[in-house]
């Protein structure tokens, strides 16, 4: 468990931390952190609650956080991140909770979020065509 919200943390996120398999949660919310979100966190394959919001990340959402089957939680909101929501996003059935909101994301959402059976609370997606 890596919980460091609202820590004053600065910088941008290692790709090193996809070497900790065995992570459930990683919380890095409200800090200073900028740059992108490594690919590499899509390794995390036992990662339940994935939170970055309130940073300065920027790039676009990678998708091989699809990769992440037991993903329950995504917390991405209030960044700088931009393009689209990739598809690849939604392949783990078992997101309950997405947040995306207060971004510079593009484009349409995803058809497949339909697959998202336990889905119950999705924050605003501004910006997006339905």
């Amino acid at each position: 468990m890596i919980l460091a919200s609202n820590q004053f943390l600065r910088g941008t996120i290692p790709s090193q931390l996809s070497r900790l398999n065995h992570l459930k949660d990683l919380d890095l919310s409200e800090n200073s952190l900028s740059g992108s979100i490594p690919a590499e966190l899509g390794n995390l394959a036992s990662l339940k609650h994935f939170a970055l919001s309130d940073n300065a990340l920027t790039g676009n959402i990678p998708g091989s956080l699809g990769r992440c089957s037991m993903l329950t939680e995504i917390f991405l909101d209030r960044n700088l991140l931009e393009g689209s929501i990739p598809p690849g996003l939604f392949r783990s059935e078992n997101i309950e909770i997405l947040s995306l909101a207060r971004n510079n994301l593009t484009g349409t959402i995803p058809s497949n979020i339909g697959q998202l059976k336990n889905l119950h609370e999705s924050k605003s997606l501004p910006n997006l065509n339905l």
